[in-house]
């Protein structure tokens, strides 16, 4: 009988320590590293990376689940690649995804267990550019292809992109002429192309009358 009040004060006790043992397991899952752009085709780099989060919204260290991959939106590509993946302390890791089409406007939902993330970052996928010629300047590139159709991209603050704007491109455009060109060659902050009939043509920066 003596015992009796000691054991239910040691119950109550164990009950206390398991209601402060901290943050519970994740509530949700969210993109640490989103998807990048990319070509068709290519590995998508750096690698998505998932993290599993708990109310605090903290990495739930101590959660090993299985987290799949799917496309939210987009074009008509399929995601291809280990798309389901176990999570390692919270986190897991897509090493090798790609993308089967171009098109605009991809996005990723993360899902395991009931657990789901909000849709990843929009990002693009392009088609590989292959060119006949590249020659680069100071912010910039340009290259040659489909028989002397003339593509820039990098930095365009003096115009040197020749696609009638002063705004950067990360991607290849084409140069806004219907010229065909015989070669390329990109100076510091302009680019001077000669056509087939061998006139010559710059456009960019004219600071010094190049």
């Amino acid at each position: 009988m003596g015992s009796r009040p000691l054991v239910a004060v040691l119950v109550l006790g164990l009950a206390a320590c398991e209601d402060n043992t901290g943050p519970g397991g994740p509530s949700r899952l969210d993109f640490a590293v989103g998807p990048p752009s990319a070509a068709v085709g290519s590995v998508l780099v750096p690698d998505v990376v998932v993290a599993a989060r708990n109310e605090e919204g903290e990495t739930a260290g101590d959660w090993h689940g299985s987290v799949a991959l799917r496309l939210a939106s987009g074009g008509g590509g399929i995601l291809q690649g280990s798309t389901t993946v176990e999570a390692l302390a919270g986190t897991a890791i897509f090493h090798d995804l790609r993308m089967t089409e171009a098109g605009s406007g991809y996005q990723l939902v993360a899902s395991s267990d009931g657990l789901e993330s909000e849709p990843s970052e929009p990002f693009d996928v392009h088609e590989i550019f292959v060119s006949d010629y590249v020659t680069s300047g100071e912010e910039h590139t340009c290259a040659l292809r489909d028989g002397g159709t003339a593509y820039c991209w990098g930095a365009n603050g003096w115009g040197q992109l020749g696609n009638g704007t002063w705004t950067d491109a990360p991607l290849p455009g084409a140069v806004e002429t219907s010229e065909r060109f015989a070669s390329l060659t990109a100076g510091g902050f302009h680019t001077c192309g000669l056509t087939e009939a061998g006139i010559g043509y710059c456009w960019g920066s004219n600071r010094y009358g190049q």
